[in-house]
């Protein structure tokens, strides 16, 4: 057996193999060979080491750099959360701003946004990643209304103008909103509020000019509505889940507090029993629960209990009364006919200001359809025949007859 190169013929010297076979698929020992040939493998083992060296040390820089980007991100969460929020300002509609610069709550907190998406556990991101970034925006935090006390009366002076034999209900919200403006933002809470009166009298229009006059959003819910996931989303086993009309008002808005209307309370029982939706209501007019309010689809809790509960029913007799026990019930009265022709003006006036042209409308014909007009239906189709009567008139510089606007037996619009 040939042990030292000195035996071995010229040219030729042993190579050891062993450390290249560390996985034991091969034997180890030594082989002669040509020295040309041994010193090319002596310099692949050595080429190999240094590569081998120079990917351990790349793969660890790029472990500690995502080690700092971790802290970074981490560290910035907390510095975010540590500063003072600072709120959205929406639009004014009222000449000055509505919102104070600290006058904002957080609906979406960034535990609930993880939550979602570990209960989501990674798949069909596509779908639901959507939703979590428009959770995100802002930060999760939103706006409370925090009208000042000239911005307050000149916002309810509109609402009374417009809806004059609605005077209860302003006033009422005038003391409310009042209130809780010399409250902290954080502690934002309007009672909920049930309209109760014949059909047609204006309740969904006037709660829709609410929301405009405060800047915020009108989310109605009718009471027969199709299953509680309209409100609380649908469960995310489903092909086409979507979240709610809750989640959608709060994370695609700048509002914690959307008008919340649920219509016609008294026809609740339309609904299908095996989706009732008054859990999800009474969730909702709950402060505690609603503050942990959690749409199915998105699998994320939110705090829904700035939101403002505006509530309608034409019989408050058919009205559940787990709903009744929560909301504060004001009746509202016919208008009379005083009251009939300022809501012709008033609703003449608004139609007009949108037009391409000058148009005014005898004080004449406003007269008498406010006089002849079965309910506010009525008036608002007779006002628009009278005002594109006028518009064919190239002014309405001259009166017409009230007949010529004509009474309309189709089915009833609903009160705009």
């Amino acid at each position: 057996m040939i042990t030292q190169d000195d035996q071995l013929p010229s040219g030729y010297r042993l190579y050891q193999f062993d450390a290249g076979y560390r996985t034991g698929a091969y034997p180890s020992g030594t082989l002669a060979m040509p020295e040309v040939l041994v010193a090319e493998l002596i310099q692949a083992r050595e080429d190999a080491a240094k590569e081998h060296k120079r990917r351990t040390q790349a793969n660890r820089r790029r472990r500690d750099l995502r080690a700092r980007k971790r802290e970074e991100r981490a560290s910035s969460e907390r510095d975010a959360q540590s500063k003072t929020p600072i709120a959205p300002k929406p639009a004014p509609l009222l000449g000055e701003p509505l919102y104070g610069p600290k006058d904002s709550v957080r609906v979406f907190s960034p535990e609930a946004v993880r939550a979602a998406q570990e209960a989501w556990g990674g798949k069909d991101k596509e779908r639901y990643e959507p939703w979590l970034d428009e959770a995100r925006r802002l930060g999760g935090w939103r706006a409370v209304p925090a009208l000042r006390s000239e911005a307050l009366n000149s916002a309810m002076e509109r609402l009374e103008q417009r809806f004059p034999n609605f005077r209860n209900v302003v006033d009422y919200l005038r003391i409310e909103l009042a209130l809780n403006f010399a409250l902290p933002g954080t502690e934002f809470r309007m009672p909920p509020l049930l309209m109760s009166g014949a059909p047609g009298i204006g309740k969904t229009a006037f709660s829709e000019m609410l929301a405009e006059v405060l800047n915020s959003t009108p989310v109605r819910i009718p009471a027969s509505a199709q299953g509680a996931f309209e409100i609380t989303g649908t469960a995310r086993h489903w092909n086409n889940a979507a979240p709610g009309r809750v989640f959608n008002a709060l994370a695609g808005g700048t509002s914690a507090s959307p008008i919340l209307i649920l219509d016609e309370m008294d026809k609740m029982g339309s609904s299908d029993p095996r989706y009732d939706i008054l859990p999800a209501l009474l969730s909702l007019l709950e402060p505690e629960s609603a503050r942990v309010f959690e749409d199915q689809a998105v699998a994320i809790q939110m705090d829904a209990s700035k939101a403002i509960t505006v509530a309608t029913a034409n019989d408050l007799h058919r009205v559940p009364a787990p709903l009744m026990s929560r909301l504060h019930v004001v009746e509202i009265v016919p208008p009379t006919r005083q009251e009939m022709r300022q809501i012709a003006q008033t609703m003449a006036d608004r139609l007009t200001s949108r037009l391409d042209r000058p148009v005014s409308v005898p004080v004449a014909t406003l007269d008498g359809i406010a006089r002849d007009a079965a309910d506010l239906r009525e008036l608002q189709r007779l006002v628009r025949q009278v005002v594109g009567r006028a518009v064919l008139d190239d002014g309405g510089a001259r009166p017409f007859p009230v007949a010529a606007a004509g009474r309309a037996v189709t089915r009833k619009m609903g009160f705009l």
